[in-house]
Order: structure tokens, then C-alpha cells, then sequence
């Protein structure tokens, strides 16, 4: 008896709080009291997650249930964001706190998308939230969430709190968080960042994305720095990302980078495919002078179907004619294939686009 008591002492407390935030938030809109049923009138959302009045249920955990129940994942994303765009920002800890300990997808996607709005209005108050919390998953969700958001909207104050971050592993990865977000517009920046973590395949990831998002912009500082690195294997695979990233605005440099960077062998050989699926979306006749010096092997095979496919769809005569020009063999065979396969696609668009 004493029990049940308290439970449902629990129970009538927990339901007051939060028809009181959601009340405040204009969730539910409930008028004097009477013996009339409650009367709740629900914001614009996705109709599949309509909130009604379901205190003994909890309105949080009813707005999970609704969300979870949407299959389609676009709707479900809509559905999240439809309901936390009327979520009043004050509100935000509170709802948070009652998602605290629920560890379903949902929820988590729940949380996250509430944090990381959060942080594109105001960073450092998200920021503050975060630290407060247990560490564990959903601390690290959170502070993702917090510092691509920042560095977003302010990559000077998103590096300067980097560095009031407890050393450790969610650290490293908030640095690598912010660094990603900075690579396209502050390549520098990113680069210095993830110079500052351990040696690990994920910062070496990070350092040729960097450079390949610089390359694209500015090919020469980008070589420049890459080749002053002295790990070796590194320092190839940062060139092998540069001469891809340039290959679309300078074929012919790319080309004579990869030839003169990189040892012979199956990276090369990649790398070399890669710079003719490039090359080829600007200057295919150039770049099928390049692949014809290839000796007869499986790179020249594979550069000539990609060049062709690509040709083909762009300038099939021309792609023709190059394509005769190639002795009999397995090259030429490879490249049959490539262009009757495209061309046949071609044909079939063409067709589609008629009726």
C-alpha cells in the first residue's frame, strides 16, 4: 500500500512537470479547469506524430512511440525536426533531461537533433550542457553534434574550446569533428588540428581529405605541403589524394604526379584510373593519348573502360574513332565492352526521353 502510494505520488509529480513545460512550450494549451475532458489543441506537426494529452504515458516517451512508429527514414528525420522547431529554447534542458537514460535510436536521434540546434544558436550554453553530462554514448553524440555545429558557425571559438576539453579519446575525437567541418574553406587550419593528434589510421584519414579538399582549390600549396611530410607512406598517400583532386582542372599535372610521386604498383595503378575518370569529364582526348603510353596491363585495361564510358556518353564518334585507333587485343577488347555498353545506355535515355 505504501508503495503504490508512492508510485503514484511519482507519477502525478512527473505528470505535472511536464505538462507544465509542454504547456509553456505550446505543445498543449489547456484551459480552466473543469469537469469537461482536457481540452489540447496541437501545434502544427507531422501528422503522423500529432501529440495528444497522455499524461499517465508520459508526453516525451508518446512522442518517441509516434516517431518510432514511422517507417519511411526521410519522414521520420521530418517528423524529429517538425517537433523540436517549436520546442522554446529555454525548454531544451528540460526535455533533455527527461531523454536522459533512454538510449533507443530514436531517442538519440531526438537528443542529438535537439543538441545540435542548440549549438547553431548558441554554442558555448550547448557546450556547457555537454560537459555536465556522464560520459559515455550519449556524451559523445552530443559533443559531435556541438562541435560541428560550431566550428560551422564559428571555427575561431570552436577551436579555442577544443582546448578546455579534458585530454583523452572524446577530445581526439572532437578535434577530428571540427577539423572535418573546417577542411573545405580553412584547409590550414584542419591540417594543424589534425597534426596535433595521435598517429592513428583515422587522423591519417583526416589529413588526406584535408589535402585533397585544398587541392581542388589550390593544387601547388597543397603538393608543397604534403611533401615536406616525413612519414613516407604518408607523404604517398597525401600526393596520390592531391593528384586526383587536381585532375579535373589539370589532367596533364596530375598525371605527371602521380608518375613521379608514386612507386609503380597497385596504388599507382588506382590512382592512375581515378586521374582518367577525372580527366576524362573535361578533356577525354587527352586523357586517351595519356592512357595509349600505358604498357599492355590490367591498369591500361581498366583506364581504357572508364575513359570510354565516360567518352561515350559525351561524344560517341569521337569515342569511336579513338577506339578503333587501338591494336587488336586485350585493351581493345576492354574498351568494346565499355563502349557498347554506354552506348546502349545512351540509346536507352535517348528513348525514355522521347516518349
Amino acid at each position: 500500500m505504501k508503495k503504490t502510494l508512492i508510485l503514484n505520488l511519482a507519477v502525478a509529480g512527473l505528470t505535472v512537470l511536464l505538462v507544465f513545460v509542454l504547456q509553456r512550450n505550446g505543445w498543449i494549451r489547456i484551459g480552466v479547469l473543469t469537469d469537461e475532458p482536457l481540452v489540447v489543441e496541437a501545434k502544427t506537426l507531422s501528422p503522423e506524430v500529432s501529440i495528444y494529452a497522455e499524461p499517465a504515458q508520459g508526453i516525451p516517451q508518446h512522442l518517441l512511440t509516434k516517431i518510432e512508429s514511422i517507417t519511411d527514414d526521410e519522414a521520420r528525420s521530418q517528423a524529429i525536426d517538425d517537433a523540436l522547431a517549436s520546442l522554446a529554447e529555454a525548454d531544451r534542458q528540460e526535455v533533455l533531461s527527461l531523454l536522459s537514460g533512454n538510449n533507443s535510436e530514436t531517442a538519440e536521434e531526438l537528443r542529438e537533433s535537439l543538441v545540435r540546434r542548440w549549438a547553431e544558436v548558441n554554442p558555448a550554453a550547448a557546450a556547457a550542457w555537454v560537459a555536465q553530462q556522464p560520459n559515455g554514448p550519449a556524451y559523445r553524440g552530443a559533443l559531435k553534434q556541438v562541435a560541428i555545429a560550431w566550428a560551422d558557425k564559428d571555427l575561431a571559438g570552436a577551436t579555442a574550446w577544443l582546448a578546455t576539453l579534458p585530454p583523452g579519446v572524446s577530445r581526439q575525437s572532437a578535434t577530428m569533428d571540427v577539423a572535418y567541418e573546417a577542411a573545405a574553406t580553412e584547409p590550414l587550419t584542419a591540417l594543424k588540428l589534425a597534426s596535433s593528434l595521435p598517429a592513428s589510421t583515422e587522423r591519417d584519414d583526416l589529413l588526406v581529405f584535408t589535402v585533397s579538399q585544398w587541392a581542388a582549390g589550390d593544387s601547388a600549396k597543397a603538393i608543397a605541403w604534403a611533401q615536406q611530410v616525413p612519414n613516407a607512406q604518408l607523404r604517398q598517400h597525401l600526393l596520390a589524394a592531391v593528384s586526383v583532386a587536381m585532375a579535373a582542372q589539370n589532367g596533364a599535372s596530375a598525371a605527371a604526379l602521380a608518375g613521379s610521386a608514386l612507386p609503380s604498383g597497385s596504388e599507382q595503378d588506382r590512382i592512375a584510373v581515378s586521374i582518367v575518370q577525372r580527366w576524362a569529364q573535361t578533356s577525354p582526348q587527352a586523357a586517351a593519348s595519356w592512357v595509349s603510353q600505358f604498357p599492355e596491363a590490367p591498369v591500361r585495361y581498366a583506364a581504357a573502360q572508364n575513359l570510354l564510358t565516360i567518352w561515350t556518353s559525351k561524344d560517341a564518334a569521337a569515342a569511336a574513332n579513338w577506339l578503333k585507333t587501338l591494336p587488336v587485343g586485350a585493351t581493345r577488347e576492354a574498351g568494346e565492352i565499355a563502349y557498347s555498353q554506354a552506348l546502349a545506355s545512351l540509346n536507352s535515355s535517348t528513348t525514355e526521353a522521347a516518349q
